[in-house]
């Protein structure tokens, strides 16, 4: 039920300029949330939509930490 973007032009781009450091094999990943999904924009409190939100980000990230490490070990094997 969300909308995702892949290399979309983002503001915060230096944070992976910065920490992705791709020729030393050190990649980041960021992530942009629209905050309208966990609050309301008027009063900055959490909304409906927050537990959901973490729940889902939560098992994003549990795949993420266990499914990327793999694929870079796969690669390396392969190379």
């Amino acid at each position: 039920g969300y909308s995702v973007h892949i290399n979309l032009l983002y503001f915060g781009w230096h944070i992976t300029e910065h920490y992705g450091l791709t020729k030393r094999v050190i990649h980041a990943l960021q992530i942009e949330i629209n905050r309208s999904l966990y609050l309301s924009e008027q009063t900055l409190e959490k909304n409906d939509g927050f537990l959901t939100l973490q729940v889902d980000l939560t098992d994003v990230c549990k795949k993420a930490f266990t499914e990327i490490p793999a694929l870079f070990e796969r690669r390396v094997a392969a190379e």
